[in-house]
């Protein structure tokens, strides 16, 4: 059987010759009939054409298996979709099974800004208003309120809505403790969901990637005129009319985004944009917290013609009568649910009349009474209702609603079992401190934490009012979740959660323990995975050590010397030649590591006549995270070092961190000249790498500020920095050649 090829021809995965009389054509497609036939439904030329050159010219007798190919390479022209795909923020759509239990507007409530909202959009394409009147309304609103007061439910509640009526763009729920506050994945987010909305918008956007895939790792601003605003001007400009249609792009819990910086400038953004085009297919929404960084955004002068604003308020007499009549819906799904433990008229008027008043009109204090006294894995509402009561009668009408809220975490705390409290506070410390502990599954948490599905389960079952605890099958897909941001902050600070606080060292010592012993095994032979119930499989178990290495350094570089003693028994046994590359946080592990203790020094040092003749090197950039060189005092040669004892020792290569943008990120100066040195530099800040360096001396002055590093011929050098390993400080003769040098 002869196999049919062709070297740069996408087909030949699925091409393959077959004999005609051993082969049924139902088995297969036959080329020279079905193929064209596809094709024609796709409405595409044929494949095979006689008289024309391509893949299948003079082929014959093969059979394609797999059909679908065919649409799959008709429609490779979506490269920068996919691309920017990856780039996206899963989970953080409108409709997205990782938001299946999203707050929403009670019905009839909060009518008063629900009809605000809609009216603001339908006043864009009110045709019967004058020119000058449309031309008044912004195309911008921005809803603000403290946390608690029901923003994103709001925001829900309208997303919703516009998608019913074909008028939504894209949505984009930020949640800095269920991990969605990447700042960068922003705009590709917005772009990605408009392209699947938009048939004329995804055309231009995947034109615009194929031909420059680094638009993503442009400035925000460039991301924002390139990706949104550019493309849908050419839109407009050839279709006139879709700026009566315009698209609603929701942004909610814009304050929980990563960076103040990046939260500041997708505002800017928006009002320069708002402000200088009249007319556009895109209207904005944006929610958040009324924080002090945004203050002098909102005194600019045009502001308000620019933004339309709305405020949410806690204690005013709407937002109390809504939350009275939330409290008294839910208290009655409850007392179905129980009808049969409870009177046939509960809660008393007295009773409910308590919680409306101390509620205050605070959503977030209402929702916690309701989901802590309906908890089905208590089974007690009679019970569960009169601890809260207790709670509220406590304490002072002076006490404000956020102090309120935190005295219900703390007694909702306190009914956690004393066995079980050291086992919740590993559980949510992770879950706390960690970000990257979101991708983690209920069960792959627990794996890593070494607890059995029981103790996982049940240590959690009193705290299912403020966090959602996946059960059963689905603890294999989705994670624990907090209802509400309030809650990891109460955790996180001592004074308000008292013994209910995270231990951030604890945590961090933990973690470092438990990552270190997941990465001493492989992936076939990791720690007994104790989740009996679940399916135990060689994929969970890498998924584990993946999170293991993510988390392994820097938890490391986390525990107080104190406690680093704990961890020197494994370090000293471990296998540092197995270690990958793009290691999280490991420059700042080697500091640590040198700093913790004398006696741990041992472990990184220079080559010495103890070391294996045959190392594994790796390349190590020693940045920090925000690409600053590191100073290691303890690493005296010039470019490489060691790790680890016996054959466990690993030799890493000291690099630059460089990218097509220049090293440290910065730009690369390109000017010719005939000079003997070849460099990259950027003269104002940060650093370069030198061909041929003969006329580079050392010096022990500082007087031009450029340090470096040698091997061989090669030299790193830093600009404005101490060099990071051999703290000489070095000279060039002249700036002004600095200033014409040419990029190798």
């Amino acid at each position: 059987m002869a196999l049919w090829q062709e070297p740069t021809n996408p087909w030949h995965a699925i091409c393959s010759a077959r004999c005609p009389a051993t082969e049924s054509p139902s088995m297969g497609l036959m080329v020279n009939d079905r193929v064209d036939d596809a094709a024609n439904e796709l409405g595409q030329s044929p494949l095979v054409s006689d008289g024309e050159t391509g893949a299948f010219r003079f082929a014959h007798d093969f059979v394609i298996h797999n059909q679908t190919i065919i649409s799959q390479i008709i429609s490779c022209g979506d490269i920068g979709f996919r691309i920017i795909g990856e780039k996206r923020m899963v989970g953080a759509e409108v409709d997205s099974s990782a938001r299946k239990y999203a707050p929403r507007c009670h019905p009839d409530t909060r009518m008063s800004l629900q009809h605000s909202v809609t009216e603001w959009i339908a006043a864009d394409r009110c045709y019967y208003l004058s020119w000058a009147r449309r031309e008044r309304v912004p195309r911008m609103l921005w809803v603000m309120g403290p946390a608690g007061v029901g923003k994103s439910a709001l925001a829900q509640t309208i997303a919703e809505m516009m998608k019913a009526k074909r008028r939504l763009g894209a949505t984009l729920f930020l949640s800095r403790s269920n991990g969605r506050d990447d700042s960068e994945q922003v705009i590709p987010t917005l772009a990605y969901q408009l392209a699947v909305k938009h048939p004329k918008y995804k055309p231009i956007l995947n034109q615009r990637l194929a031909d420059d895939p680094s638009l993503l790792e442009k400035t925000l601003r460039v991301q924002f005129k390139e990706l949104i605003t550019d493309p849908f001007s050419i839109i407009m400009a050839q279709d006139p009319s879709i700026r009566h249609e315009p698209l609603l792009v929701i942004l909610d819990g814009l304050d929980e985004c990563n960076s103040e910086e990046a939260q500041c400038e997708f505002i800017e953004l928006i009002t320069e944009h708002v402000r200088s085009t009249h007319e556009f297919p895109l209207l904005w929404m944006i929610c958040s917290r009324p924080e002090w960084h945004f203050k002098y955004l909102l005194s600019s002068p045009d502001f308000p013609t620019t933004c339309r604003r709305e405020h949410m308020t806690i204690d005013n007499p709407e937002a109390r009568q809504d939350v009275a009549l939330v409290l008294r819906n839910e208290f009655a799904n409850i007392h179905r649910r129980f009808s049969e433990y409870l009177p046939r008229i509960w809660p008393s008027e007295r009773a409910l009349q308590v919680i409306i008043v101390r509620a205050s009109g605070f959503f977030a204090l209402a929702t916690t009474i309701t989901r802590f006294v309906g908890d089905m894995s208590v089974h007690d509402p009679q019970s569960q209702l009169q601890i809260c009561l207790d709670c509220l009668n406590g304490l002072s009408e002076h006490v404000g609603p956020f102090e309120r809220l935190d005295y219900l975490y703390r007694e909702i705390c306190s009914t956690i079992p004393l066995k079980d409290l050291p086992i919740v506070k590993r559980i949510l410390g992770v879950r706390v401190l960690y970000s990257e502990s979101i991708s983690l599954s209920a069960q792959q948490l627990a794996t890593f934490l070494g607890l059995k599905q029981s103790e996982f389960d049940f240590s959690l079952r009193k705290l299912h009012s403020v966090i959602k605890v996946p059960i059963g099958v689905e603890a294999q897909e989705y994670g624990i979740q907090f209802y509400h941001a309030s809650f990891p902050d109460f955790l996180r600070r001592s004074e308000r959660s008292s013994q209910y606080s995270v231990d951030e060292n604890a945590v961090h010592l933990d973690v470092a323990i438990r990552a270190l012993r997941w990465q001493m095994h492989s992936e076939q032979d990791g720690p007994e995975a104790t989740w009996t119930n679940g399916t135990v499989n060689e994929d969970l178990l890498r998924q584990v050590a993946q999170f293991s290495l993510s988390v392994a350094w820097k938890a490391c570089s986390q525990v107080p010397g104190t406690a680093a003693h704990r961890l020197m028994e494994m370090l000293n046994n471990f296998d540092f030649t197995r270690l990958e590359d793009g290691l999280n946080g490991f420059p700042e592990f080697i500091l640590w590591l040198q700093s913790v203790t004398p006696h741990t020094q041992s472990l990184v040092h220079p080559r010495t006549h103890t070391c294996p003749l045959h190392h594994s090197i790796k390349k190590l950039t020693l940045l920090n995270s925000g690409n600053v060189p590191l100073n290691t005092p303890n690493i005296t040669v010039s470019s490489s070092f060691h790790i680890g004892r016996g054959t466990g020792c690993c030799e890493f290569e000291i690099q630059p961190s460089v990218s097509s943008q220049g090293i440290l990120g910065w730009p690369i100066v390109e000017d010719a000249l005939t000079n003997p040195l070849s460099v990259s530099i950027d003269l104002d800040s940060s650093s370069a790498i030198l061909e041929g360096a003969d006329d580079l001396n050392p010096s022990d002055s500082t007087s031009r500020g450029v340090l470096i590093a040698a091997k061989g011929n090669r030299i790193r050098l830093h600009w404005g920095f101490q060099c990071p390993i051999c703290g000489n400080c070095f000279t060039v003769p002249s700036r002004q050649n600095l200033n014409k040098i040419s990029v190798p």
